[in-house]
């Protein structure tokens, strides 16, 4: 382990020669390299053990693609309806255990509005950037039209209870959220299957 970023000389002594045995190899799609007493503990844990994957879906959060349209602090200026407004998290409000959200957030999630000429403010503040949200590539490809958030995932994910967990950090960083928040892109959601 080397404290650092960048390693500027290798001292080859503090390498360690692990011998693998072939078969350990050859029929798994991942590797594991370690001594034996390393091997050991790994094996014991894959062994009787339920995997996360099995017991909850874990996804990313929205990708936005571009927060300056679809983040806003005032939500009523748009008139849009209720369920298209979502309070809106960030990772730098995600703390071991618990939320502290700095900024009254709402992320506009147009998705699900069937008529969009019903809302013309809502229209009328997403002009501003519409040359930059035509051409995001979901918009290119016919994915999703100019208005949409690039990667909204699915309401019913946020709208349950769920850790919200900080993508990147130097130690377990989640929180329980009870409250229906919807969040960036930065986080993971873990959200436990019903069955």
């Amino acid at each position: 382990y080397i404290d650092s970023k960048k390693i500027t000389t290798v001292d080859i002594d503090e390498f360690t020669t692990v011998i693998i045995n072939n078969e350990d190899i050859k029929h798994n799609d991942k590797w594991v390299f370690g001594d034996e007493s390393e091997l050991g503990v790994y094996k014991k844990i894959k062994t009787n053990t339920v995997l996360l994957d099995d017991i909850a879906d874990c996804k990313q959060g929205i990708l936005t693609g571009y927060d300056k349209a679809f983040v806003i602090e005032k939500s009523n200026e748009l008139d849009l309806p209720d369920e298209n407004l979502k309070p809106w998290l960030k990772v730098g409000d995600v703390f071991k255990y618990y939320f502290e959200i700095r900024e009254d957030r709402k992320l506009i999630y147009p998705n699900e509005i069937k008529n969009v000429s019903l809302y013309p403010k809502f229209i009328q503040h997403l002009d501003k950037f519409k040359e930059r949200l035509e051409n995001r590539t979901e918009v290119k490809q016919g994915n999703y039209r100019w208005f949409d958030l690039h990667r909204s995932r699915e309401s019913k994910l946020f709208d349950s209870d769920k850790l919200i967990c900080r993508y990147k950090a130097s130690q377990n960083t989640f929180a329980l959220d009870t409250n229906k928040y919807y969040s960036s892109a930065d986080t993971t959601i873990v959200v436990v299957k019903k069955e």
